[in-house]
C-alpha cells in the first residue's frame, strides 16, 4: 500500500509507489495502493470512477470499491 493521505493526488501516488519500485498505482478516495499487476477484476466503466482526489479536486481518484488506475511513471 502507497498509504493514505487528506491530500492525496496522482502524483503523489505515482511518487510513493515509484520510490518501493512498483509498477502500477491505484486510487480509491483518499488511499493509494500500488502493484505490480492489475486487472484482476477487469476495466470498469469510466463513468464509476467519478470520486475526486482530496488534494485536487480536478483528479478523480477511483470509486465506491473502484480504483483508478495507472502505471508508475518513468
Amino acid at each position: 500500500m502507497g498509504g493514505t493521505s487528506e491530500d492525496l493526488t496522482a502524483d503523489l501516488c505515482d511518487k510513493s509507489c515509484k520510490a518501493q519500485n512498483f509498477g502500477f498505482f491505484g486510487l480509491q478516495g483518499n488511499t493509494c495502493w500500488c502493484g505490480s499487476t492489475f486487472g484482476r477484476y477487469g476495466k470498469a466503466a469510466h463513468f464509476m470512477c467519478s470520486t475526486p482526489c482530496p488534494g485536487d479536486m480536478n483528479q478523480k481518484c477511483g470509486g465506491e470499491g473502484i480504483n483508478s488506475v495507472y502505471s508508475v511513471s518513468d
